[in-house]
C-alpha cells in the first residue's frame, strides 16, 4: 500500500465504517424480510405441492412424482426470486441512502476539505475541486487530468470494496 493509498484509506475510513454499519443494518432488515417472504412462499408452495401429490396419487405414482418434482422446483425458484428481489432492493436502498449521506457530508466545509485532500493527493497540489452542473464534484489538474469525486462515485468505490454477498449471510 502506497502512502497515497493509506491517505485515501484513512480519509475514507469514517465513510467506510458508516457504510458498513448502514449496510449491515439494511442487510439484516432485508434478510429478515426476505426470510419471511421466502417462508410464506415456501409454505404456499408446500400447500400447492401437497395438493398436487394427492391428485398425482389418483392418477398414478409416476405421474405424481413428476408433478411434485416440478412443483418443488418452481417453489424453490419462486422463493429464490423473492430473496433476490429483497436483496437487490436492500442494496439499492443502501446505495441511495449512502449517496444522500455522502452528498450531505460533501456539502459541508469539512467534507469538501477531505475530498480536496483526496484530489490533491491523486492529481497533485495544484489540482482544484470543481463543482459540476448537477452538483457533482470533480478534481481537475492543470494538465487536464480529471477525477470524479462525486458522492455517487465515492459510494460506488466504497461499495465495490465491500463483501456485499457477506451482507446476506447470518
Amino acid at each position: 500500500m502506497t502512502d497515497l493509498d493509506a491517505v485515501r484509506a484513512d480519509a475514507l475510513a469514517p465513510l467506510r465504517e458508516a457504510l458498513l454499519d448502514a449496510a449491515r443494518a439494511d442487510a439484516a432488515r432485508a434478510l429478515e424480510e426476505a426470510e419471511r417472504d421466502a417462508d410464506r412462499t415456501v409454505a404456499e408452495a408446500r400447500e400447492r405441492a401437497s395438493a398436487t401429490l394427492e391428485d398425482a396419487r389418483r392418477r398414478g405414482r409416476a405421474d405424481g412424482a413428476s408433478r411434485l418434482a416440478t412443483a418443488r422446483a418452481a417453489a424453490r425458484r419462486d422463493a429464490r426470486a423473492v430473496v433476490l428481489r429483497a436483496q437487490r432492493a436492500a442494496y439499492e436502498g443502501l446505495r441511495a441512502a449512502a449517496v444522500d449521506a455522502v452528498s450531505q457530508d460533501l456539502s459541508g466545509d469539512e467534507g469538501r476539505n477531505r475530498v480536496r485532500s483526496l484530489v490533491e493527493g491523486t492529481l497533485g497540489p495544484d489540482a482544484e475541486l470543481v463543482d459540476g452542473p448537477d452538483g457533482e464534484l470533480h478534481g481537475r489538474a492543470p494538465d487536464g487530468r480529471v477525477v470524479d469525486v462525486s458522492a455517487a462515485r465515492l459510494v460506488d468505490l466504497a461499495l465495490a470494496r465491500l463483501d456485499v454477498e457477506g451482507l446476506w449471510s447470518p
